[in-house]
């Protein structure tokens, strides 16, 4: 178990690293175990337990809101905060100390405290002894979930620093929670040929109200308001009715906005309206079909013509709220996906978004699709970043496992920190590690060895790559489009795959690099151009050529 101090200057503690800027202050040597300013950590990602830190924030420089590293003349508070971000294990523990601003400045105006002006900008002693920025309790916190922090917890200082001064103390985990699955229903309204949902090993449920409050009250005091929603898993999400509706009024009036349903669409007719009057983010609508014959061969127990009908309406209705629509399309390997996308577009219009993607083979390489994109194990998939409840409040290893085949706990007995953290946190560790778990993942297309894949080479290509970018999977895109990218160092379309990849997930020093390699490739390629340019517009930079 690693713990790091950074900044222990003369308060070396045992069981920690100690990690100090200078070697002594002038006159006293520091006690320490290595040199450095915190702002470039030499650890691996998750591998400490704790960071603390007491008032040292205030000697580092200021945030550079909106700069990348090629344009920051130093590093600076934002460096350590990511790296302490990175180097912290799921629920590592970030601990601060720092001057309180406000109460400093209160102090001065109300009882003309003049000595207090020392602290606000340091005393000077020594090489370092200068504040380079000052925090209120909001700014720190505020500053602290920009790096992805949560359950923050802001108390007064203790009395670690010796000087006579208002301080505040700051405690934050990284919980690294992205998204949260919550099946409303487990039933579902239509039999489909891509759908490995088995009703004898799930029987149909709907979630218990009560027991879904009791999940929005601890994620709401865990203060994950960005975490994503998504009510579905296996089953179909309208079938649940109106307790859908109360479910996302519910999530939306403790300030959850980041939510999504996934649906087929069948029921918007009697639903959509009363979704979108409760403030649903973004409703996902799987069409698979651009004509009867195809539609109704997938899709068993529905009509073409009365579907194409409720998806018009719901999406011409949608046009008068915020919420974000999608109509996504499963088409065979082989197929044309950018045409397939323009008679999508011409069938269901009004849509924010579509795209058409090739099938996952949901844990059944021959059941499904046949084949498996992987040529290694990954180290990162569903369970590093999702966390999944069945309506019966049954907790699976993988969002992928549409039938309970591998339950890992129970979500009305255990609380979600402790599944995250614990018993999610093994089965992280064991990928990280190059593990897996046989029976759920090495016939997965996500996670599945070389030994056991059908067909890899036909999968890696840029149109497969792109449309992982879609699906979120972001891991397995970039590996692939690196591999291609060493077959054809040329390409610029490769080149701006990447650039977008790494805009996604707001690298932007490297998407901007990958832009201007594609750019010395070809420097009329107007898709560069217009990326490069609204990276520069979005985050009002000015990058370097």
């Amino acid at each position: 178990m690693q713990k790091l101090h950074v900044g222990c200057g003369q308060n070396y503690l045992p069981g920690y690293i100690n990690l100090e800027f200078a070697e002594g202050n002038g006159k006293i040597p520091f006690k320490y175990d290595m040199l450095g300013t915190g702002m470039d950590l030499p650890f691996e990602e998750n591998t400490l337990e704790e960071i603390i830190s007491f008032h040292v924030i205030e000697h580092m420089p200021r945030p550079q809101d909106g700069k990348t590293k090629s344009e920051k003349w130093r590093l600076n508070v934002d460096d350590f905060l990511t790296e302490s971000y990175r180097t912290l294990k799921y629920g590592g523990k970030f601990i601060a100390e720092c001057p309180d601003v406000e109460a400093i400045i209160h102090d001065i105006a109300k009882n003309s405290n003049w000595d207090m002006i020392n602290h606000l900008y340091g005393l000077d002693r020594y090489p370092g002894d200068t504040h380079q920025w000052g925090y209120t309790k909001k700014a720190l916190k505020e500053l602290l979930k920009k790096h992805g922090f949560a359950d923050i917890k802001i108390s007064d200082g203790t009395d670690y620093h010796t000087l006579d001064e208002p301080s505040l103390r700051i405690e934050a985990t990284k919980i690294g929670l992205k998204r949260i699955n919550i099946e409303p229903t487990s039933a579902c309204n239509l039999e489909c040929t891509i759908c490995t949902r088995d009703e004898d090993k799930r029987p149909n449920a709907n979630m218990d109200f009560d027991f879904y409050r009791s999940i929005i009250y601890q994620l709401f005091n865990l203060g994950l308001h960005d975490v994503e929603i998504r009510y579905f898993l296996s089953g179909e999400p309208l079938v649940a009715g109106k307790q859908l509706v109360k479910m996302i009024k519910y999530a939306t009036r403790y300030g959850f906005h980041n939510t999504l349903i996934h649906t087929n669409g069948t029921l918007l007719n009697k639903y959509g309206e009363g979704i979108l009057e409760a403030g649903i983010g973004t409703v996902s609508i799987s069409f698979d079909g651009a004509d009867k014959e195809t539609y109704e061969g997938i899709r068993l127990n529905s009509n073409f013509e009365t579907t194409v009908q409720r998806v018009q309406d719901f999406l011409k209705r949608a046009e008068n709220y915020k919420t974000k629509t999608i109509v996504q399309t499963i088409v065979d390997y082989g197929v044309d996906r950018t045409e397939y996308e323009n008679r999508m577009r011409n069938l269901l219009p009004g849509a924010d978004e579509y795209y058409v993607r090739y099938p996952h083979n949901w844990n059944t390489l021959d059941g499904i699709t046949g084949q498996s994109t992987k040529t290694s194990k990954v180290k990162v998939c569903f369970p590093s970043e999702n966390l999944s409840i069945y309506a019966d409040g049954k907790v699976p290893i993988c969002c992928a496992d549409l039938n309970g085949d591998f339950i890992l706990a129970d979500a009305t007995k255990e609380s979600l920190i402790d599944i995250w953290f614990n018993k999610l946190g093994d089965i992280r560790d064991r990928m990280r590690n190059g593990q897996s778990i046989p029976e759920l993942c090495d016939s997965c297309e996500r996670y599945s060895d070389s030994n056991s894949t059908t067909n890899v080479k036909q999968n890696l290509t840029i149109e497969y790559a792109e449309d992982l970018i879609n699906r979120d999977e972001f891991s397995e895109a970039r590996e692939i489009l690196n591999i291609l990218l060493l077959e054809e160092p040329d390409s610029e379309n490769i080149l701006i795959d990447l650039g977008v990849l790494e805009a996604i997930e707001n690298n932007y020093t490297q998407s901007a690099e990958y832009f201007e390699k594609a750019l010395l490739i070809n420097p009329k390629n107007t898709i560069a151009i217009e990326n490069l340019d609204f990276i520069k517009q979005s985050k009002n930079q000015v990058l370097e050529k």
